[in-house]
């Protein structure tokens, strides 16, 4: 069976915060990350013209599966963050954006249910979801952490996302 590969992360722009302190805050290293004020470089490396606008901060980590399921990936990011959650909620009210994104590198076809009680939780949070779908396989992020995923079983129970949404 074709392995088809997936990104989950999460994205964090701010008008100040350090990346450091993100980082220590959260325990997790970022995939790319700059300070409001630093010099404008490309991926490699290679110096642009200008100073940065704002504070990045992103975190990723690459999946690979046979299925098609990509949830519950999403779901164990998610309950990394949540035991920082005043933190997210602060940056959030202080001027920044965080956003938990999904990207389905073109390898194949991906579907799957996100429940309510999960987007209630991203609110919770005052997150965004972010999501990004390629029509041609990407490349890049070769570096990335790889997680091969082992299939899930075919039978599931679906219901309604919107059953209880705005209840």
């Amino acid at each position: 069976m074709k392995m088809k590969r997936f990104d989950v992360g999460l994205f964090i722009v701010h008008p100040t915060e350090d990346p450091v302190a993100i980082s220590g805050i959260l325990g997790l290293e970022p995939t790319r990350a700059w300070r409001v004020g630093d010099e404008r470089t490309t991926p490699d490396g290679d110096i642009l013209s200008g100073r940065r606008v704002d504070t990045r901060w992103r975190f990723s980590r690459r999946y690979e599966t046979s299925d098609q399921w990509f949830f519950k990936q999403v779901e164990d990011l998610v309950e990394l963050i949540e035991p920082h959650a005043e933190f997210i909620r602060e940056l959030v009210a202080s001027g920044g954006e965080v956003t938990l994104e999904v990207w389905l590198l073109g390898d194949g076809y991906f579907g799957d249910s996100i429940p309510a009680a999960f987007i209630k939780r991203l609110s919770d949070l005052h997150m965004g979801f972010g999501l990004e779908s390629f029509l041609v396989p990407q490349n890049g992020h070769d570096d990335q952490l790889v997680v091969t995923l082992m299939p899930r079983p075919q039978v599931r129970l679906r219901r309604p996302v919107l059953e209880t949404i705005g209840a």
